[in-house]
């Protein structure tokens, strides 16, 4: 079976199999891990990777923008939320073989979560994840009352723009019974709508340059 092998786990293993011979007292440390891989010619590869690029854009028009949100807005009142996949049962794309050794393993598991994070500019305020999987009623929800994080659903696990309206109408609310005015950053992501009805105006979007022009969008 092809377990890709970091340094803990070989760290972990060294004392285990010390304990079996009777050493109680082992602690390997990071030293000794060197010392090993450079007994046994061992080295450390990705297992397997992908080019990527990014095509150049024009900034100098957000360049602006940014200006005009520092100067009108507090740091506590600049927030920029963002998606990203959590595959949480993938293992290590890095690990441990000997030299001249393929580095080759099993299929990555596809099991995942969408997760929306959010946190102001000083860092002193991260809002509630919001998360978003396939199931309405997991096995591992059965008997739990409440939950650190907001928890939607679809069929793929992903951001919708319905879900993102949700999400920003919930917090446009709070903010306004906070008395404050908030700038939030996003980027041009299509299930991130420009304008959402119903709204106070207790936050504007503001749009990151991209190819195409989208301009910032006062709720």
């Amino acid at each position: 079976m092809d377990v890709p092998i970091s340094g803990p786990i070989l760290i972990e293993k060294g004392e285990q199999l010390a304990q079996e011979l009777g050493h109680t007292d082992c602690k390997l440390s990071g030293g000794w891990l060197d010392r090993f891989k450079q007994r046994h010619g061992i080295v450390f590869k990705t297992m397997s990777g992908e080019a990527a690029s990014a095509k150049e854009i024009d900034t100098s028009e957000w360049e602006d923008t940014l200006q005009k949100i520092l100067a009108d807005y507090s740091p506590r009142d600049i927030f920029n939320a963002d998606e990203t996949g959590l595959f949480y049962k993938c293992l290590p794309s890095k690990f441990l073989t000997f030299q001249g050794q393929a580095c080759s393993g099993q299929k990555a598991p596809k099991e995942r979560v969408s997760l929306l994070c959010a946190a102001n500019m000083d860092g002193s305020e991260k809002l509630p994840l919001l998360m978003i999987r396939k199931f309405g009623q997991p096995r591992c929800f059965k008997g739990i009352n409440t939950l650190p994080v907001t928890y939607r659903h679809n069929k793929k696990a992903w951001m919708t723009s319905s879900l993102f309206k949700e999400w920003v109408q919930k917090h446009d609310r709070r903010f306004l019974m906070q008395g404050r005015s908030v700038a939030l950053v996003l980027d041009n992501y299509s299930a991130h709508p420009q304008v959402i009805s119903g709204l106070r105006a207790s936050i504007t979007m503001f749009f990151f340059a991209s190819e195409h022009d989208i301009p910032s969008a006062a709720l």
